[in-house]
Order: C-alpha cells, then structure tokens, then sequence
C-alpha cells in the first residue's frame, strides 16, 4: 500500500507541477524538435505539433531536471534501425506523454537492432499515454532508474521484450502489451541504487500483481 500511495501522489504532483513551468515551446519541425532538445534547460515543456516527424538521428536527453515532452498524439520514425529512438539519461522529474514512437521498417531480414526508448540513471521518469513499438528491440530499456511508471501506454510488436527495467521501484498499470516477443512479458531486476545489474534479468513476468518494488496493476497481455 506504501508503494502503491507513494506512485499515485508522484504523479498527481508531477501533473500538477508541469502546468506552470514558464519554459513552454510548441515544435513544428524535426530542425525545431532537434534544436529544442539541445537547448532545454530545467523546467520545460516542449509540446510537439500532432505530425509524424521522421527523424535521421536519435534524440538525446541527458541531464535535465523537470521535463516534459508531450507529444500532442505526434509521431517520431527513427529512419535508422540500429539505434536508439530515444536516449534519455540523467534525468529527474522526467516525463514523456501522448507520443507515439518507432523505427522506419527494415528493409532486409535482420530486423532493428535498436530500443525504442533507452533510459538509464533517471529518477521519477513517467511515460503516459505513449505507442512504442516495432520496429524496435525493447519498447523501453531502463537501467538504474528508480520510480518510474508507465501508464495507460501500448508497446507492441518490439522483436525482443516489452519492457526491461533494472533498478529499485516501478509501477506499470494500464497499459496493453501486444505481440512483443519472449512471451510478450516484463523482464524486471530488483537493484537497489549502489548495486551492478545483471543480465539477463532475473524475472519475467506476465501478470498483474505487486512485489519487490514491481507493481503490475490493470494491464492487459495480449498475443
């Protein structure tokens, strides 16, 4: 119930907080997104025009506290296919919403080698209402990251897992999960902050249910 209480009010004072952050642009072009991105600073919001941006080169952000990106239901293709969509790192307070994300589809039989999202050493990072999906190796590969939660998103047909999350506190709650592949389940390490994670993680879970900092709730694990 601690950890449950604990989510539930990160969030609510999180989606509280966002509103009035003062450094608040509209994007309406990939060289607008990429220049956006370089320049942000703590507390902003970059809201995305509703597109489909295709995009040459994978989008960093690292080291920004209070940040959001609401993608306004927009679109982001990765024309490559071996790297990363997003790579987010060093974050607090970091949140990604209403954004669908994926590579351009591949073109021989090898398939993507890259995440979709890759997010490592962040704090308190959500992503709500998001469509990650192939094609991709993971829909969000997290390492290091503690208090995360992915909420109300669909992530589907990413080659190798849904979701891999190593590290100390997650909520996942309802999201759907469709046509990823290990058996379409969570691979989840407990690894508190100071500890080295393992490969390849030591659960998997394909159910709703709550233990050891992982909290699955109203999900749906679909083929």
């Amino acid at each position: 119930m601690k950890t449950k209480l604990n989510f539930s009010l990160l969030f609510i004072v999180g989606m509280l907080f966002f509103p009035f952050l003062s450094n608040a642009q509209l994007v309406k072009t990939v060289d607008e997104l990429y220049s956006a991105i370089e320049k942000a600073e703590n507390n902003t919001i970059i809201t995305l025009e509703n597109k489909i941006f295709t995009i040459t080169e994978p989008i960093y952000i690292d080291g920004i506290d209070n940040f959001m990106l609401d993608g306004n239901g927009a679109t982001i293709i990765l024309k490559s296919t071996t790297e990363n969509v997003f790579n987010i790192t060093n974050c607090n307070n970091f949140t990604m919403k209403d954004l669908k994300a994926t590579h351009t589809e591949p073109d021989g039989p090898l398939g993507c080698t890259g995440n979709v999202v890759y997010i490592e050493n962040c704090k308190n990072a959500t992503f709500l209402k998001c469509d990650l999906n192939g094609c991709g190796m993971v829909g969000i590969a997290a390492y290091y990251c503690k208090d995360m939660m992915v909420l109300k998103s669909y992530i589907h047909k990413n080659s190798q897992y849904a979701i891999i999350y190593e590290g100390p506190n997650i909520l996942i709650k309802g999201n759907k999960f469709e046509n990823n592949g290990n058996d379409n389940a969570i691979y989840y390490s407990k690894v508190e902050e100071g500890q080295s994670a393992n490969w390849p993680p030591e659960e998997k879970i394909r159910e709703n249910l709550s233990k050891d900092g992982i909290t699955l709730k109203k999900n749906k694990f679909l083929k």
